[in-house]
């Protein structure tokens, strides 16, 4: 484990958090009657072995393993395997496959960490790499001194300069940071959470420009109307020719130097009209998640071809905050809405809006009614 600095000072009083588990900001801790969503009976032996595993990772291992950016995706595959009734040989066999092309772990700048903590301008350290051990241990520190829940209000959802700045690179890297977020809120991980906030540090705000001029639309005298449905707005881009044709296949990067460039007022414009206000919230998660699923399954549908998913899309799948009760709870709203208009855009850029819907309501329903959703993405269903 990373040596914790001594001299550590505090601009604000630091009262612990009393954790009623073992987990803390530095500890992994599973235990078996804390399964996941799916709710599997689990025993000690497994919890035991994901819980070392998790430590080890964490300890170890950068969350990119190579200069593109390519993320670590150990706490994904051990927590979805571990929540799917693996057994202990089958989770050494995920981890050992995985470990040996990731990019050894970095220690905390200390002189940083206290910047951090002391000033409001993160701007210097922002969306670099190599500043990932730091912002973990912040991120740690700050969770062991007000909890998670008090964390994610102060720096993620906070409606300020930094909280919107956070906000706009939680999405980036295909939803990684949003990813490691969720499952360290399900499996009450503060240690992973805390790795959650430094991924979302360390990447680019590649979607703040988007997201912001979309929620100043949406609050302009000469709004559009607001959606009725997710698949609605759906329908509306398949009928905008500019929106339907801006993507290229050869564009070097479909979203930005495709839609963003050539139909960048018309993308704008339909993600104005994502606008969830807090009674529909729950609704609007579950339709987001199926029409997700809908949308990646009727896209890997080209007859004559043999249907191939699109790795792009999956992850519109894991976005199920199921402990959105705590009191933060509001603060989802804002982060569903820039996640809709979030999926919007990527499906615009790569499905070309061809789906095949007769063939992919099947597929979509399975998807969602049997909780295979993380699966699709670890590549566990492949026997």
């Amino acid at each position: 484990m990373l040596a914790r600095s001594s001299l550590r000072v505090f601009a604000r009083p630091t009262t612990r958090i009393r954790y009623s588990t073992m987990a803390t900001p530095f500890k992994i801790q599973l235990e078996p009657q804390n399964s996941g969503l799916l709710g599997m009976k689990l025993g000690q032996s497994e919890a035991s072995k994901a819980t070392d595993l998790l430590q080890k990772d964490l300890e170890n291992h950068h969350v990119f393993f190579n200069e593109s950016g390519f993320h670590d995706h150990i706490v994904h595959q051990v927590l979805t395997l571990y929540g799917t009734g693996a057994t202990t040989k089958d989770l050494d066999t995920a981890y050992n496959a995985n470990k040996a092309y990731q990019l050894k772990a970095m220690k905390p700048k200390p002189d940083v960490v206290d910047k951090l903590e002391h000033g409001s301008d993160w701007s210097e350290y922002l969306g670099k790499g190599r500043n990932y051990a730091t912002f973990f241990r912040f991120f740690q520190d700050e969770i062991d001194r007000i909890g998670w829940q008090d964390t994610l209000k102060e720096y993620l959802f906070k409606d300020d300069a930094r909280g919107r700045d956070m906000q706009s690179r939680l999405f980036a890297g295909i939803l990684h940071p949003l990813i490691q977020l969720l499952y360290g809120m399900e499996w009450s991980q503060p240690m992973i959470i805390a790795s959650a906030l430094a991924q979302t540090a360390v990447h680019r705000d590649d979607y703040k420009e988007f997201l912001t001029a979309a929620a100043e639309k949406a609050q302009a005298s000469d709004a559009p109307p607001k959606m009725k449905t997710i698949g609605g707005l759906y329908e509306d881009a398949v009928k905008n020719e500019k929106l339907r044709k801006s993507s290229h296949w050869d564009d070097s990067n479909r979203i930005f130097d495709g839609v963003f460039t050539r139909a960048k007022d018309e993308m704008i414009t339909l993600a104005a009209r994502v606008r969830i206000g807090e009674e529909e919230l729950d609704e609007k998660i579950a339709e987001m998640v199926h029409h997700s699923a809908f949308v990646a399954s009727a896209a890997a549908f080209h007859p004559p071809h043999a249907p191939r998913f699109e790795f792009i899309l999956i992850p519109g799948f894991q976005y199920q905050p199921r402990r959105a009760s705590w009191r933060t709870r509001s603060a989802w709203i804002s982060c569903s809405t820039s996640l809709v208009a979030r999926q919007l855009f990527v499906a615009i850029c790569f499905v070309a809006m061809s789906l095949r819907m007769e063939k992919s309501w099947w597929v979509s329903q399975k998807i969602c009614s049997r909780g295979f959703t993380r699966l699709w993405m670890m590549g566990t269903l492949s026997s």
